[in-house]
């Protein structure tokens, strides 16, 4: 039995295939391998949706381990394989959203390399970025500017124009998909507006418009203000100084959630001021099947306690 805490998953796509846009990111659980997830830890633990688990989380009411599943970014799996299995198992799920890609203004950066590079382009973007192609990954993950996500997206917009993946093999949830699972009882979060890493140095300054850009959309489509506020490209090991602090005063009243790969545990919140604005840690659960994954949570859970 896993020990008493509440674990909450970060997912992103689940399918039966990588879709072209993600291909090699290591964002897409296979179908199957998502429902063994589910089956394992509902053996060994309680499965509660986000509302539900945050609940008994700040009243202090956790009577043993609770597992609550989210999804970041968007992605269309998220509906079309992922609810329909939670929703088997008797939960739900929170999806945090960055109301740019859902709208079919842009996709991740990160997507728009993939395609680039699936199509041949890797030289031409490292001539473009003025590396050599062995370096592209480090300069647009940790030497990220804005100014190279400009020359990327113009690349990207250029080259794929007309391309049949681009235009007719949708990435991520409609809005219509979206208000429907908030209908069924999913938590729908801020996931900021174009996902750059903002709790990085080169992305912290830009919080607080990011986050709020994306909140107007996410209220204009929603009908209400989110409560949840998720960090994007959460690399806890390159998390500027001072960041977690940073992120908690932008999100003010909201629940800031971070990635971290700890299990939070029942004493990290013990005053009303704690519990009223929680930091939520979630841990990125393995490709591979549900052993793996259990080990994870078990190592997860042994670090909180020691942070603790």
């Amino acid at each position: 039995m896993l020990p008493n805490a509440w674990y909450v998953l970060c997912y992103h796509d689940v399918g039966w295939s990588e879709h072209p846009m993600l291909r090699g990111l290591g964002l897409t659980h296979p179908t199957d391998v998502f429902g063994s997830h589910v089956a394992a830890v509902a053996d060994q633990a309680e499965l509660l949706g986000w509302r539900e688990a945050l609940d008994a989380f700040q009243a202090g009411r956790l009577s043993g381990p609770v597992v609550t599943f989210s999804f970041d970014d968007g992605y269309q799996g998220v509906g079309r394989y992922a609810a329909p299995i939670l929703s088997e198992a008797g939960t739900t799920g929170l999806a945090a959203i960055n109301p740019p890609f859902t709208d079919g203004e842009t996709t991740f950066w990160r997507s728009q390399l993939c395609w680039l590079a699936s199509n041949g382009h890797v030289e031409l973007v490292a001539a473009e970025l003025g590396v050599s192609p062995d370096r592209v990954r480090d300069q647009t993950m940790d030497r990220f500017d804005l100014e190279s996500v400009a020359r990327i997206d113009e690349m990207y917009r250029r080259l794929s124009d007309g391309h049949p993946v681009v235009n007719h093999n949708r990435l991520y949830m409609s809005w219509d998909e979206i208000v429907e699972l908030q209908r069924e009882g999913w938590e729908i979060a801020n996931h900021s507006s174009d996902h750059y890493p903002l709790l990085e140095a080169s992305g912290l300054d830009q919080t607080a418009e990011q986050f709020e850009r994306a909140e107007v959309r996410l209220r204009e489509k929603l009908g209400a203000e989110t409560t949840v506020w998720v960090a994007p490209f959460d690399r806890s090991g390159r998390r500027a100084p001072d960041a977690v602090e940073w992120f908690g005063s932008a999100a003010g009243s909201r629940h800031i959630v971070l990635v971290g790969d700890e299990a939070n545990q029942p004493s990290s919140a013990t005053t009303p001021e704690q519990r009223s604005t929680l930091t939520i840690s979630r841990i990125n659960p393995p490709l591979a099947g549900a052993n793996s994954l259990l080990e994870s949570m078990a190592r997860a859970a042994l670090k909180s306690k020691e942070i603790a």
